[in-house]
């Protein structure tokens, strides 16, 4: 929430400072109001309706500094305000006649509105072997770029083979920012809730540990094979079976590894620290009786790791903390108000910690039972 509030609070100050009463104007129409409004005064400026005009958008026809064109209206997700129009030229698959295309709709843009405050135009000499492939393949992509203090102008020539001009007004695309900011930030929050929510009834938090545990049936698996595939299983799957073994007892049915859970990363909210790499301390019990054999997790530790690096000159080494699982979220309750988004971090590694586990038993259960068919079918 933090977060959100600074992003918010510097929007707004930009569009404070650089904005005053008025808003950016496409053709002297004021980029601002609702769609249906702002879509009847073009109508009145000689554009058409192409489709039908909702609170969300429009495309009209028409022409732009006599060129065929259709125009896009951009509005805000929510308040559906008109922040933006969009210039769409028709396509031309002419490499010599869509650069020259580009460069006079800048010329024009340019006596209008001044030199652009940058420009990015690769491929300019045709001798070169340009040509429209070099276009399609998006080698040659063209754009200019005008920071205006009411607007924002961008002319691309791109690999679809047409030229658009974008006019955004500062004011309203500012809100426009605030409103996907807010609506993405509902998303993650819906999903992060979700995530939590299918895994709640897979662990429970003993002394300081979280525990997954599940009860593993088969059929006509004495206990004797049981442990001998196993071992096989942990042979196959952890490179030093001396290094993690802390108990071995074949006769109590008893076998207790301790291991890592390595690169525990949250896939489902990928933005979620990507500097922080995370790997997740276990120990796993193994308990076997005749056809039933109960599987244990505990997680104790995280480790939090950020690789050395090299940031302008100054080095920064590598750095490691470990924390105890306990001090983790969800098992450690804080809102985002007090927490600054960094439970939404650690409740994403906690789940996939919990994913992980999971799929340890899952793996298990179905080495032994193929083990099984494969003894039974054999010869030997």
């Amino acid at each position: 929430m933090k977060k959100l509030l600074a992003f918010i609070f510097v929007v707004l100050f930009f569009e404070f400072c650089f904005a005053q009463n008025e808003h950016f104007k496409f053709k002297e129409i004021e980029i601002d109001g609702q769609v249906i409004e702002f879509v009847d005064k073009l109508q009145k400026s000689g554009y058409s309706i192409f489709g039908i005009a909702t609170e969300d958008g429009c495309i009209l026809k028409g022409d732009f500094w006599g060129e065929e064109c259709e125009l896009i209206i951009l509005s805000t997700e929510k308040s559906k305000v008109v922040y933006g129009v969009a210039v769409d030229f028709n396509k031309i698959e002419n490499w010599e006649k869509i650069q020259s295309s580009y460069f006079s709709i800048k010329k024009k843009l340019t006596k209008e509105y001044g030199r652009p405050t940058k420009s990015k135009e690769p491929c300019r000499d045709s001798y070169q072997g340009y040509d429209i492939r070099s276009l399609k393949s998006g080698k040659c992509e063209y754009s200019s770029y005008w920071d205006l203090e009411k607007g924002k102008i961008i002319l691309v020539m791109g690999k679809e083979c047409n030229i658009k001009i974008f006019f955004n007004d500062k004011r309203n695309h500012a809100i426009s920012e605030i409103e996907k900011k807010e609506i993405e930030n509902k998303k993650e929050e819906e999903q992060f809730t979700s995530m939590l929510t299918s895994i709640k009834d897979k662990w429970d938090f003993i002394d300081g540990e979280v525990v997954i545990q599940k009860v593993l049936e088969f059929e006509n698996i004495s206990k004797d094979n049981m442990y001998i595939f196993l071992k096989e299983y942990l042979t196959k799957n952890y490179r030093s079976l001396k290094d993690i073994m802390q108990v071995d007892d074949k006769d109590a049915g008893t076998v207790i590894i301790k291991g890592v859970f390595p690169e525990t990363e949250c896939k489902e909210m990928s933005n979620r620290s990507p500097v922080l790499q995370h790997s997740v301390y276990h120990t796993i019990k193994y308990e076997i009786k005749e056809n039933r054999m109960r599987v244990t997790i505990s997680l104790d530790r995280i480790n939090e790791r950020q690789p050395a690096f090299d940031f302008f000159g100054l080095y920064q080494k590598e750095l490691n903390w470990v924390k105890n699982i306990s001090s983790y979220y969800p098992i450690v309750d804080v809102s985002s108000e007090s927490y600054d988004g960094e439970y939404k971090r650690e409740g994403c590694i906690f789940y996939q910690a919990i994913i992980m586990a999971s799929a340890t038993i899952n793996s298990i259960e179905d080495f032994i039972e193929k083990s099984s068919k494969q003894q039974n079918a054999s010869d030997w």
